[in-house]
């Protein structure tokens, strides 16, 4: 008997709480509410015949009893959803509807005159953060650039201290040696002139009569000592600090022995 109750009383929650019973019980009131009226609210005493004998005489009508609450109920399943939906989008635009026109309100009003006032104070105080901001910023930025040169200073400071200390005694006696190197004068000589006259490397010492083979090997030995370096990408090569060293004894020895 429990098991049995308990089922019944699943069965009944489950029917109570479906959206298709419960609608279908509420319009089966509606449409036949002269009998639950009859059956709870009038004594026997007032009619001839007892109350169901009564109600089967004159409130048996298929139309009220079936098809009227099932058509009822397939109607409000179907159109409540939608009337619901569409009275929320009546409430949603009418609440932007406000909105916009608060916002319209509030566009046109005028501001007094404290506020006035307050606003271009604010302003002002704006703009001088600004200016005093940036003033701050061009000063870090002058003083960042003072000690970039100082430091560039002193990079190139160092290099000419030892391009001057005893590195020009040993360059002396590099240069001794190149010397002794037969015809390596004579190419010295077609490396200057053509440094002179910012051209093409190996074009000009094939002009001077070097194969280009050889030539590989006498700007290998140039660059490869320090003597030369070049420009960009192109075959075109400058003078060395070393370099300009060598330049100067040659020319200096070149003087002596011409005059």
């Amino acid at each position: 008997m429990t098991d049995l109750r308990k089922s019944i009383n699943s069965i009944l929650y489950e029917r109570a709480t479906s959206p298709l019973f419960g609608t279908f019980v509420l319009t089966w009131l509606i449409w036949n509410w002269k009998i639950v009226y009859l059956t709870f609210f009038v004594s026997e005493n007032k009619l001839e015949i007892n109350k169901v004998e009564y109600i089967l005489q004159n409130y048996t009508d298929v139309g009220h009893l079936v098809i009227g609450p099932l058509i009822s109920t397939v109607v409000l399943i179907l159109l409540v959803p939608f009337a619901s939906n569409g009275a929320y989008w009546i409430s949603i635009k009418f609440d932007k509807w406000k909105l916009d026109k608060k916002n319209d309100v509030e566009k046109k009003k005028l501001l007094t005159i404290e506020q006035s006032l307050t606003l271009r104070q604010a302003i002002q105080d704006q703009a001088k953060n600004f200016d005093d901001l940036l003033e701050n910023k061009n000063q870090e930025i002058v003083l960042l650039r003072k000690q970039v040169a100082n430091l560039e200073s002193q990079a190139l400071n160092a290099n000419s201290q030892n391009s001057n200390g005893n590195t020009r005694l040993d360059w002396d006696n590099e240069y001794e040696e190149l010397k002794k190197v037969p015809g390596m004068i004579k190419v010295f000589d077609d490396i200057a002139k053509a440094i002179q006259r910012v051209s093409y490397m190996q074009e000009a010492l094939s002009m001077a009569g070097i194969k280009p083979e050889h030539a590989n090997n006498v700007i290998n030995y140039y660059v490869g000592n320090d003597l030369i370096e070049q420009r960009g990408n192109q075959d075109i090569y400058q003078w060395t600090i070393k370099g300009k060293h060598f330049l100067k004894r040659h020319v200096n020895e070149r003087f002596v022995s011409e005059k």
